[in-house]
C-alpha cells in the first residue's frame, strides 16, 4: 500500500491520529515527534550472543502535519524521513546519548525525572515494530502459533507506546499510555483509527469530526489484530 512497509503505514497512521486528536479545525498545523527503537545488529552476524540478545538504538522522527492533509501524501513523506534516518546511522549516536542520559536519570529522584524528562525530550509517543514473519513462519504454518501480542511499557519520557508485531498472516497492535496524558477512550479511538486506516476503510482526507465519531470498542483499547493481507 502506497509503496510503504506495514511499519511505515502504522507510523503515519499514528501521526495522523494524533494530529486529528490535537487539531481542532481544518488546516491547523500540529508539530509532533515520535520515537522508534532500531535494531543495531548486523544481518551477517549470526553469533549466539548477538542473535539472541538485543542491541537497540533509537530514532526520533519529527513531522508537522496539518488537519485535513491526505494520508497518501503524508505516508510518502514519513517513509522518506524514516528510511533516511535509518540509513545515515544516527541510531547509534542517539543510542549513546540516551545511555548517558539514562545514567543521569538513575541518580535523580523519580519526581525530577517525570518533570524534566518530557521537557527535555518532548515525544508524543513511541512505535516499537517487530517483524516475526521469517522467524516464526514454521510455527504459524504448523498451527503451534496462532497469534502473538507484545506489550511494552512507556517509561517517564514516552506518554504513549504502540507495539506493532507482524506475523506471516496477521498484524497486531498493543498499547500502553500515561493516564494523565491520554484517556482510555482516546487511546481506544486512536487504535481504531489506525486499524481502519491500515485496512483502507478511511477516506484519504480525514477530519477531527470523523475521528471523534469513530466507535470506541473495548477490544481495541489495549490490543488489536487483523489479517496482514488487508494491510499489505
Amino acid at each position: 500500500m502506497f509503496g510503504a512497509t506495514v511499519g511505515e503505514l502504522v507510523l503515519t497512521a499514528l501521526f495522523e491520529a494524533l494530529t486529528l486528536m490535537m487539531g481542532h479545525r481544518s488546516g491547523t498545523k500540529v508539530p509532533l515527534a515520535l520515537c522508534l527503537p532500531v535494531d543495531l545488529r548486523s544481518p551477517g552476524d549470526e553469533s549466539t550472543g548477538v542473535y539472541l540478545g538485543q542491541m537497540l538504538g533509537s530514532l526520533t522522527i519529527q513531522d508537522t502535519g496539518f488537519v485535513g492533509e491526505g494520508f497518501a501524501s503524508r505516508v510518502g513523506r514519513i517513509a522518506v524521513k524514516a528510511r533516511a534516518l535509518k540509513q545515515c546511522g544516527r541510531a547509534t549516536g542517539h543510542s549513546a546519548q540516551m545511555r548517558v542520559m539514562s545514567r543521569l536519570w538513575d541518580l535523580a529522584p523519580d519526581w525530577v525525572n517525570r518533570r524534566t524528562g518530557p521537557a527535555l525530550i518532548p515525544l508524543a509517543g513511541c512505535l516499537s515494530n517487530v517483524n516475526f514473519t521469517e522467524f516464526m513462519t514454521p510455527d504459524v504454518q504448523s498451527g503451534l502459533l496462532r497469534s502473538y501480542h507484545r506489550f511494552s511499557g512507556t517509561g517517564p519520557l514516552v506518554p504513549l507506546m504502540i507495539s506493532l508485531t507482524t506475523l506471516p498472516s496477521t498484524v497486531s497492535l498493543t498499547t500502553s499510555h500515561h493516564s494523565d496524558v491520554f484517556t482510555d477512550g482516546q487511546v481506544r479511538r486512536l487504535m481504531n483509527h489506525i486499524r481502519l486506516r491500515i485496512q483502507g476503510e478511511l477516506p484519504d482526507q480525514s477530519s477531527p469530526e470523523l475521528f471523534e465519531n469513530l466507535p470506541v470498542q473495548e477490544s481495541f483499547g489495549k490490543s488489536a489484530e487483523w489479517q496482514r493481507s488487508r494491510a499489505a
